[in-house]
């Protein structure tokens, strides 16, 4: 259940903040924002997508996009998008 609670906080606010555009506004309520999460191996912690689903249902112009990832690929890949490879809007 701690797991839970951090994730979530930690989600929350990463999700604030992904909100922020280039220009420090916040989107449109209207508007939807989809926000890419890379995630390590969800089948072993299978919690985050019940974060996720919460989230969205509790800001439903907000969109997460989870990119699981295999334990064995998490750091080079993870490495990759960070440094531009493709866009990772949420890490914990």
């Amino acid at each position: 259940m701690r797991k839970k609670q951090v994730m979530a906080m930690a989600l929350s606010a990463a999700m604030a903040a992904g909100v922020l555009g280039g220009t420090g506004i916040m989107a449109a309520a209207e508007d939807t924002v989809t926000l890419t999460f890379p995630v390590w191996d969800l089948a072993s912690t299978p919690y985050i997508q019940d974060v996720v689903d919460g989230f969205e249902a509790e800001n439903p112009n907000i969109k997460i996009n989870i990119v699981d990832i295999a334990a064995a690929d998490y750091v080079t890949k993870l490495t990759t998008m960070l440094n531009g490879g493709s866009e990772c809007d949420i890490v914990y």
